[in-house]
Formats: structure tokens, sequence, C-alpha cells
């Protein structure tokens, strides 16, 4: 981390250690403003519906928030006067992060459409990230780090998996919906049947269609019965 285009302020101390390897997962609120005279709120996660989580070494956009995390311990609340220099990819960011954890769902079909280039055709749909893009600032971001979990020690989300985890997650779920509605919970096993079924939807999708002999266990899955 380059202290001359990052300062850090521990506001309160935590406790451990920050050797996080990548494929840890971390969750933290983030609180992100100008570095003005009075200062205008950007983001407050602490306003949203539950904090973000975020996978270290994953190669997120938005690479000097990993770099600030990494200095953290669990428990730690800093902030980090950061140099818009390396904050050019933040407005994206925090319109993802908006649409992901904010308390108002999103109507993605009357929301603005980006491009992919270097700037926005027609805005990011926020007025106050839409004026950061045409006039960057620096940012004081201040995060409170909740909670870690060490690679292997989670269920990995279906996107963060490889294809083979991906693939064997499917007869994996449909087991724990097999079980559930041994034991007579319906609802729960419904659920886990769904969701292998559209886990399995998402493979069969992909441009590669999956053969038979080389994946069967996908194959058998779509035998889910309730």
């Amino acid at each position: 981390m380059d202290d001359s285009l990052i300062k850090k302020a521990v506001l309160h101390p935590g406790q451990g250690t920050n050797d996080y390897s990548d494929g840890t997962k971390v969750t933290f609120h983030i609180k992100t403003e100008t570095c003005e005279e009075c200062p205008h709120l950007i983001d407050n996660s602490h306003q949203w519906k539950e904090p973000v989580e975020l996978l270290l070494g994953k190669k997120f956009k938005l690479e000097v928030l990993e770099a600030c995390i990494r200095t953290m311990l669990p428990g730690e609340v800093a902030s980090f006067a950061v140099d818009k220099s390396l904050l050019a990819p933040y407005p994206l960011v925090s319109k993802t992060l908006r649409e992901a954890y904010g308390k108002t769902k999103v109507d993605k079909d009357k929301k603005p459409h980006h491009c992919c280039g270097m700037g926005f055709k027609e805005g990011l749909g926020y007025p106050d990230l839409d004026e950061l893009v045409k006039t960057p600032k620096n940012l004081k971001i201040t995060l409170e780090l909740v909670k870690v979990a060490g690679a292997g020690s989670y269920e990995k989300e279906f996107w963060a998996m490889t294809e083979n985890e991906r693939i064997e997650s499917i007869p994996a779920l449909k087991e724990q919906g097999n079980a559930f509605y041994k034991a007579g919970d319906h609802e729960a096993a419904s659920k886990k049947y769904s969701e292998a079924l559209g886990r399995l939807e998402q493979l069969m999708l992909r441009k590669e269609p999956l053969e038979n002999k080389q994946h069967p266990s996908v194959y058998s899955s779509c035998l889910l019965t309730k």
C-alpha cells in the first residue's frame, strides 16, 4: 500500500492477525465520504440491508479497497484517506454494491446502462456517482472488519466455484434435499432441489455444452425428485 497516496488512521483496534491468504472471505461495513471541509456522504453500508462480503485475491475491481482491508485485523475500524488517482473504478463499484446490498430493489429495465469503455455513455443512474465520474475527488473510506473466514472454512457461492466444484455441488444439493424431504421438511427440500436445478441450468447454458460422458454427475442430477 502506497503511504503517499493512502493515509490510514485506526479508530478501533482489532485482534488476531492479518495474514490473509487468497480466497479468504471478509465481511465488512464501508462508509465513504469526500475529503472536504464539509464532507459529502457517498455510501454507508450501515444503511443497507447487510454488510458487504468480499473474497480476497479474486481481482476485485477496486484494488485499493482490498489493499486497505489486508492491513486490518478482525474487528478493527479504520479510516483511509485515498488519493483520487486510485479511485477511478469507485463509481461503478459503488453502483454494484448499492444494487447488491441496498434496501431498495433496483428496476434494471429503468436504470440507465453504462458502456464498458473508459467513460459512461448514459450515466450510472445515480447523480452523485455520475458527478464523481465527471469530477474525481479524494475520498475518506472508513471500514469496519466484521468477520474473517479463511479459505476452505466456508461454503463457496456458486459464482466463486471452479467448474468441477460447480458440477459436484449439484448432486450434493440433491442429497441435502433428500435428507430434508425424509425429515418431513418439504419446504427446505424444495429450496435445495430448486437451487440444484438452477445451477444445472446455468451449466447447461454455457457456450460449450457439457457432454454426458465427461460429466455424468451433472446429467444424473436431472433425476432430481421431490
